[in-house]
């Protein structure tokens, strides 16, 4: 410790004046002690600690009123840095820490502050901070990491506790000193547990309560504050702090930001059964981890069953994700729902209990917790937890935006935004969150002769209906039936989509009656109007008026039990008894565009129980499906569909292969339906092309192309088989467009090989005039006279060796020259 004693003393005694004595000290690291002062007129001492190697004052004096004052002052020496005991420490494994206070020179200080941080998947140990002054370290153990969100191994202590970080939150009973579970909790450092604001909140005084009245205890199995058989393994302490959201208003907003720090008084320890779960605000790990199909883990002593008592022991539950899409009870935006439906769940004093996720890194598995249980009961569809998208922030309250006074013209939104104050229920969406037009808002709103209804309560003007404008945010105007050109009402009958009749009074009642559910949807229900003493559900049913908000789903859609309605989260589905309808009716179909069907079956009625029917379509259209279709009891198979078709005339030179939707190749037919893509390539290897061919498409019955490959002209094939002709090696098809022409001997039925000939396409050959010409008549012969061979080796018309390779044909026509004439113009 540096002393410094300043001596003021008066050159003359003045009379009674006032002192102002002004100093300012740097390098001192703030940690300057003001010991003693005397003041006197005549003499004052100030006795100053500065914790630190370096100090240097700067003293400024007056005394007002007073001229010629003297002063003097006495600085004390400094200590020298060998003198100096405190030393820094190793950084602690798995994480680091920093100086923030002291001059540190070869390692050594008077005065030492370090803040400690660990590196991801560890926890700290301690509050994070370590101070040394004259070598003494405060606290005497220093911070150090410990693994986090890793579960119990296999042995005695895994059935203690499964999910380590499990902590139970107790409020004490200061009549008979005892202590009640109440809430649950996760450990997040062994000072800190993170539970549900509302286990801490007085919704009489709408105020948090005193710390006093609760305790914390970790590494216990049973819910029981004494249990004996936990005595070996509990660490117990009582509550320091409770931090929660400055916004948490409990029940008056649906329990936002449902989230507690609980500080505690006595550090926990760490071992086996005792760890802190993982946290990790990154994005991406975070939506990694919150996808339909991941299952969580959490625990606590809630019911088993509805109807059960809670249990003694700790119990562990499987949790899986469920998106909003799928989830019913989600009451607010920092929210998501896990759970089963009418599965495993949690419930009562599970209030509180961390979801963790869990994370696999080198073989390694950690749970991070992503939520915390908010407020439950039982019987619920799906569990809500708390996101916990403000436990990072470090004063533990996510801060919200500031929100505009709105003025007297104006309505609020449910996020904060200003609108015009007639906005609501008008069928135009003006809040950023859509809140002002919500099924909770409008249901009761009057509409005057002069609007449409919208099903979920908003008036709109009457010419909505059927104008082929959504004008109703629901899209009620413009799902009506006689939109679509269908009747529902037949007489005293409700139609299904199917074609099945039922009793007018069960049409948009709650139960679903239909088999294909056609009598509950909001294009049935749509301009339908509820008594007096009913409840009109948000799809336009109508149910008994006590339905709202008595923890029973009656309307289809669920509406009666919203959130946004009624403010409570648990829900209770009633046994649907099974639908009384008449016997289905078999209904003809619509006659298919493009097409027909014909009756075949005996029946003079168009409502039977049995009717077959053949379908044919137009010329240009083909069939896609079964031609013919049978209804049994109001059922009927698939109806086919007429498609206009293209027709495929293949050339030559080209081969085809179609595709199916699935992408599966199979032949082509003659004619082929609109959407049929065709892959071309030319005949190898007597065709070609210098540019690739396009793909086929058929649209409106035309394609889109007809391509075409040119002949392989003058090129010699690979050597083949050698044969000997004359002496010399020969090849079939050497000459691949030589052709051996052949007269016909009626007397014999043989052909003689008498020309040859040049191939130039494949319908066409050339070769010389005088083969075909009968120098005795001056006119050529019969063109059926002649027979040509191509691909061959050997004279001989059927020479054995040839069949493999050689084509044959007859000859349809013989052209020559006008010109010529045989040996006459030789």
């Amino acid at each position: 410790m540096t002393v410094a004693k300043i001596g003021i003393e008066p050159a003359n005694a003045p009379e009674p004046a006032s002192l102002d004595i002004h100093f300012s000290i740097s390098s001192c690291g703030g940690f300057l002690q003001v010991k003693t002062i005397n003041f006197t007129m005549m003499w004052t001492k100030i006795l100053l600690s500065c914790l630190t190697a370096i100090l240097l004052l700067e003293i400024v004096t007056s005394f007002h009123g007073l001229n010629n004052v003297s002063y003097r002052s006495i600085l004390n020496r400094r200590k020298r840095s060998s003198e100096f005991k405190c030393t820094l420490p190793t950084q602690p494994e798995n994480g680091e820490y920093k100086v923030t206070g002291g001059n540190i020179i070869n390692g050594r200080a008077l005065v030492i502050n370090l803040q400690y941080s660990c590196n991801p998947t560890y926890a700290l140990v301690g509050d994070g901070s370590a101070f040394c002054y004259d070598g003494d370290w405060t606290p005497e153990e220093l911070p150090k990491c410990v693994q986090c969100g890793l579960l119990t191994p296999k042995g005695v202590e895994a059935t203690r506790s499964g999910l380590p970080w499990q902590a139970a939150v107790y409020y004490k009973n200061i009549i008979d000193a005892s202590h009640e579970h109440i809430c649950s909790g996760a450990l997040i450092s062994n000072s800190v547990v993170l539970s549900a604001a509302h286990c801490f909140w007085n919704e009489d005084t709408k105020a948090k309560s005193d710390e006093t009245n609760y305790a914390i205890a970790v590494g216990k199995l049973y819910s029981e504050w004494s249990h004996p058989d936990d005595e070996e393994y509990v660490q117990r302490s009582d509550v320091k702090k409770i931090v929660i959201p400055k916004e948490y208003r409990g029940d008056e907003t649906h329990h936002q930001d449902d989230i507690a720090v609980v500080v505690v008084t006595r550090s926990f320890e760490y071992q086996h059964h005792i760890r802190p779960v993982c946290l990790d605000f990154k994005q991406e790990l975070y939506n990694k981890q919150l996808v339909k199909g991941n299952t969580g883990k959490s625990a606590g002593y809630g019911l088993l069953r509805n109807d059960a008592s809670s249990p003694k022991t700790l119990q562990i539950v499987d949790l899986p994700f469920v998106s909003n899409d799928d989830c019913f009870t989600k009451s607010s935006s920092d929210k998501f729902c896990a759970g089963n439906v009418n599965g495993p769940g949690l419930c009562g004093a599970d209030s509180g209990s961390g979801i963790t996720f869990p994370s696999t890194v080198q073989n390694t598995t950690r749970y991070y917790l992503r939520a915390l249980v908010s407020f439950l009961q039982a019987s619920v569809v799906h569990d809500v937890y708390d996101r916990g998208t403000h436990w990072h922030n470090t004063s533990y309250s996510r801060q919200k935006r500031d929100e505009p006074d709105c003025s007297m013209n104006e309505w609020r939104c449910n996020e904060g935004t200003c609108v015009r104050i007639n906005s609501d229920c008008d069928g135009i969406i003006d809040c950023p969150d859509g809140s002002d037009e919500t099924f909770e808002l409008c249901r009761t709103h009057e509409c005057d002769a002069f609007t449409f209804r919208c099903n979920y309560g908003a008036c709109v003007d009457e010419s909505a209906p059927c104008n082929n404008k959504q004008e109703c945010p629901d899209d009620s105007d413009e799902q009506l039936p006689r939109c679509k050109g269908h009747t529902i009402i037949e007489g005293d009958k409700f139609r299904c989509l199917d074609g099945q009749l039922l009793p007018l009074d069960r049409r948009c009642n709650g139960i679903v009656d239909c088999n294909d559910r056609s009598d509950e949807t909001l294009s049935s229900c749509a301009e339908l109007t509820c008594t007096e003493d009913q409840f009109q559900c948000e799809y336009g049913g109508c149910v008994d008026a006590e339905a709202q908000c008595n923890r029973t789903i009656e309307c289809v859609d669920e509406s009666d039990e919203k959130v946004e309605l009624c403010g409570v989260r648990t829900l209770i589905r009633p046994t649907t008894p099974a639908p009384v309808t008449e016997p289905p009716k078999c209904v003809l179909p619509e006659i298919p565009n493009n097409g027909s069907y014909s009756v075949i079956t005996e029946t003079n009625t168009t409502e039977v129980d049995y009717l077959s029917l053949e379908y044919s379509c137009d010329q240009g259209f083909k069939l896609v499906g079964e031609t013919k279709v049978v209804c049994l009891n109001g059922i009927w198979q698939e109806i086919p569909r007429c498609i206009q078709t293209c027709e495929l005339i293949k050339h030559l030179s080209v081969d085809y292969e179609c595709f199916e939707e699935s992408g599966k190749p199979r032949a082509c037919q003659s004619e082929e339906i609109e959407g049929t893509v065709v892959k071309t390539s030319c005949k190898a290897p007597h065709y070609y092309s210098p540019v690739e061919l396009p793909y086929m498409h058929c649209i409106q019955g035309v394609w889109t192309s007809g391509p075409a490959c040119a002949v392989e002209c003058g090129v010699q094939p690979p050597k083949s088989t050698p044969l000997v002709l004359h002496g010399r090696d020969a090849r079939f098809a050497e000459v691949p467009w030589h052709v051996g022409i052949y007269f016909k001997n009626p007397m014999s039925k043989t052909r003689v090989q008498i020309c040859g000939g040049s191939l130039i396409s494949n319908t066409v050959v050339l070769s010389a005039a005088h083969c075909f010409w009968n120098e005795d008549i001056r006119a050529l012969n019969r063109a059926m006279w002649y027979s040509l061979a191509v691909g061959k080796l050997y004279r001989d018309w059927n020479h054995p060796n040839d069949e493999p390779y050689v084509q044959k044909s007859g000859v349809s026509d013989i052209k020559v020259p006008k010109l010529y004439r045989g040996l006459e113009l030789y």
